[in-house]
């Protein structure tokens, strides 16, 4: 009985508000070679979420966004192109274009409706088209999904007059055959990316590649941290919780909702093993399953963890510079206390958004700051007549650099090299200036 009434206390909250490798240098004329994100900026301006809720960051401040056709209660993503204009949406089980009409196959993918990260949108590298849908079950398939693993689709913009078209031939391909609500990427040095997953019941992250050939059907799995997973009387609880990378790419961390855990890991981009756990453990509030850590976000310079426990409405600050797990869990800090916050997202102005109650999201402005400089703001962006859930968008990295386009010579044949490289910036220019060190020839 006590689970059933923990079971129905859990629905109830989820749904109450349902209605860089090189160094940065330039040339004085006008030739420039920056470090690019990972999914950059303009691919993750439009947030598509909650109960027909849209949000536009082109403009650096979140412009409410009329007309969406989505009603999502959690796991959403949505994909831009480079300069900031939308291509399409989903709620891992619907696929919407951007005039916010049902793509042609645009129903019918495996994400649950209620999973975490129900669904993940990542471009196909090498391609200005394709781009891959991956979707996770809900509670590992054990409540109410017959789907309980980790599939992907296929979206091809260059279908249906460009409004994009889920291929048939290519729709919920199985990757992972029993996985928990977790879904991240993160971009490696060749530009292609990790897809990063979680099995359930077990302690293992399996990791796939991305790359222009399509997924790798061999994935890199990594056993590490505690297991994801427990009795059938936990309904698939344990499967709860977001997954998110840091900005760089170096870190993962994973919030395990009915476990009352909060897990930081070390992850390597060239081979796509997790590593070195580091665990945050919170107290079981007496009467309800747990805290229920569910919603995580990395601070823009790597060095901060935000956590949200979804049934207290508690947001900590941790500064996880030191890496030790002692010195971690000392500097917790509580942002703020939001009844029923939950999701927590890293945007492209670098400022972290937070699902709460009704119709605002929260924000803390400076998370890059420790303590009350974050400067938490409770009601920060208006989402005008639409709602939030519990949910936020899910994207592919924001802020992971990998390096452009400087013709590298030497004993470099790639940017994972270690060791020293020359990079050639190419003949005829009046000036060089390489950042830093000051040089100015031709060649660094």
């Amino acid at each position: 009985m006590s689970n059933i009434m923990n079971r129905s206390l859990f629905q109830f909250i989820r749904g109450f508000n349902k209605p860089t490798h090189f160094h940065l240098f330039t040339l004085t004329m006008l030739l420039i070679f920056i470090s690019a994100a990972v999914f950059g900026q303009g691919q993750a301006n439009k947030w598509y979420f909650g109960d027909g809720a849209a949000l536009d960051f082109n403009s650096g401040s979140p412009v409410f966004i009329p007309g969406s056709a989505m009603n999502a209660d959690e796991g959403t993503s949505s994909v831009a192109d480079a300069a900031g204009n939308l291509l399409f949406y989903t709620n891992g089980s619907r696929v919407w274009d951007k005039t916010s009409t049902q793509m042609p196959n645009g129903i019918g993918l495996f994400g649950g409706a209620s999973s975490t990260q129900a669904a993940l949108i990542v471009p196909q590298p090498g391609s200005s088209t394709v781009y891959y849908v991956f979707t996770t079950a809900e509670e590992a398939g054990l409540w109410v999904s017959t789907y309980p693993g980790m599939y992907y689709s296929i979206v091809d913009m260059s279908l249906n007059g460009g409004n994009g078209d889920v291929i048939a031939a290519g729709k919920n391909t199985p990757l992972l055959d029993s996985s928990c609500e977790k879904l991240t990427a993160v971009k490696n040095c060749m530009g292609d990316f990790w897809i990063i997953a979680h099995r359930w019941n077990s302690d293992a992250f399996y990791a796939y590649l991305l790359s222009p050939t399509g997924v790798s059907s061999s994935p890199v799995i990594s056993y590490t941290g505690i297991i994801n997973g427990g009795p059938a009387s936990n309904l698939g609880e344990e499967a709860i919780g977001y997954l998110k990378a840091s900005p760089d790419g170096k870190k993962l961390a994973a919030a395990l909702y009915a476990a009352d855990i909060v897990q930081l890991f070390d992850f390597d981009k060239v081979t796509g093993i997790v590593s070195n756990p580091v665990t945050i453990t919170y107290p079981t509030v007496p009467m309800t399953i747990s805290n229920g850590p569910y919603g995580i976000e990395f601070s823009p310079d790597n060095k901060k963890l935000h956590v949200c426990l979804l049934l207290l409405g508690k947001i900590y600050q941790y500064d996880i510079s030191s890496n030790v797990q002692a010195t971690i869990i000392a500097s917790q800090y509580t942002v703020d206390s939001i009844s029923g916050s939950s999701a927590l997202q890293l945007a492209s102005n670098g400022r972290i958004y937070i699902t709460s109650p009704g119709t605002y999201l929260a924000a803390i402005n400076n998370p890059d700051i420790l303590g009350a400089g974050c400067n938490f703001v409770q009601q920060a962006v208006s989402l005008g007549n639409a709602q939030c859930a519990i949910g936020l968008p899910n994207f592919a990295g924001l802020g992971t650099t990998v390096p452009l386009s400087p013709v590298i010579t030497g004993n470099a044949n790639s940017p994972c090299v270690s060791g020293s490289v020359v990079l050639d910036a190419g003949s005829g220019y009046s000036s060089y200036l390489w950042m830093p060190g000051g040089a100015t020839t031709q060649t660094f």
